[in-house]
C-alpha cells in the first residue's frame, strides 16, 4: 500500500512520466511474480495428489522406493492457470484503477499537512468574497498567520525574497481560509482564472515572480497543475497596508 500511495502521490504531484514508469514496473513485476506463483501451484498439486494416491495403493507397496510423482501435463496445469491468471488480470485492472484515481482538491490539502489562518476581516468598505455568475472574486489578502498577527516587511530591505515566497504561501492560506469560510469545501471551485500579486520591495527588487510563485505554487498543488494554474501578474509596489510584504486577489470558476 505505501508504494501505491507512492505512485498516486508522482501521478499526481506533477511528476506524471515517473509515476507512470514506476506504475509499469511495478505492475510487471508483481504479475510475473505471481504468475510464477500460480504455476507452481499448479503444477505441485496434482503431482502431490498422484504421489499420494500411488502410496496408498496396495499393488504398488513393492514399488514405494522408487516412487516418482507423476509428470504434469498441459492438462493438469493449464485450467488452474487460466483461472487464476484472469483473477490477476481483475486485481491488476482494479489496483490500477485505486492508482489513477483523481483526488479532490479538499485532499490534497489534507496531504499537505498546512494549517488554514483565521479568515480575514475586510478592513475597509468592500467584499472580501463575492460570487458574479459562476465564477468567484476574492479581493485582495494579506499575510494573516494562524494567531491572526501579520508578517510584516519590506522585501529587498526587511526579508530576503525567499521569505518573501513564504510571506505569498501565507497570502495563499488565507485566501483559502476565505473560500473555506464561504464555499464549505475547496472541491465547489473547478479551477483558478487569475492571481493578481503585489510585492512591497524596494526600487531595484527584480524578483517579484519568484515571490508570487509561493501561493500559485499552493493553489497548484491544490486544484492540480491544469486546473490550479490560472493566468497572473506579479508586480511591484511602493507600500501595502500594515507594510505587509505581500498581497494577493484571485478569481476562481465554480465547479
Amino acid at each position: 500500500m505505501a508504494q501505491v500511495n507512492l505512485l498516486r502521490l508522482n501521478l499526481k504531484g506533477g511528476n506524471k512520466s515517473q509515476g507512470f514508469a514506476m506504475l509499469i514496473t511495478t505492475s510487471l513485476g508483481y504479475s510475473f511474480l505471481m504468475m510464477l506463483l500460480i504455476i507452481k501451484i499448479s503444477a505441485i498439486t496434482p503431482s502431490l495428489v498422484s504421489h499420494q494416491q500411488s502410496f496408498f495403493d496396495p499393488a504398488h507397496k513393492q514399488n514405494r522406493s522408487s516412487m516418482r510423482p507423476t509428470p504434469i501435463s498441459a492438462d493438469h496445469v493449464t485450467p488452474g492457470f487460466l483461472q487464476l491468471f484472469s483473477l490477476l488480470l481483475i486485481e491488476t485492472f482494479l489496483t490500477s484503477q485505486y492508482i489513477m484515481s483523481p483526488t479532490s482538491p479538499d485532499q490534497n490539502f489534507e496531504k499537505l499537512g498546512l494549517t488554514l489562518p483565521p479568515a480575514p476581516t475586510p478592513l475597509g468598505v468592500y467584499k472580501p468574497f463575492l460570487i458574479v455568475g459562476n465564477f468567484v472574486y476574492v479581493s485582495g489578502h494579506g499575510t494573516v498567520k494562524e494567531d491572526k498577527s501579520l508578517i510584516i516587511g519590506r522585501i529587498g530591505k526587511d526579508m530576503t525574497m525567499e521569505e518573501g515566497k513564504l510571506a505569498a504561501q501565507q497570502v495563499g492560506l488565507a485566501i483559502l481560509a476565505t473560500l473555506k469560510q464561504n464555499l464549505g469545501s475547496f472541491n465547489k471551485i473547478k479551477r483558478v482564472i487569475k492571481v493578481l500579486g503585489m510585492v512591497n520591495c524596494t526600487p531595484d527588487f527584480e524578483r517579484h515572480p519568484f515571490v508570487i510563485n509561493g501561493c500559485s505554487e499552493l493553489f497548484a498543488k491544490v486544484w492540480g497543475e491544469e486546473n490550479g494554474v490560472g493566468v497572473r501578474s506579479a508586480v511591484g509596489m511602493g507600500s501595502l497596508p500594515d507594510n505587509i510584504p505581500v498581497e494577493i486577489e484571485a478569481m476562481f470558476e465554480l465547479a
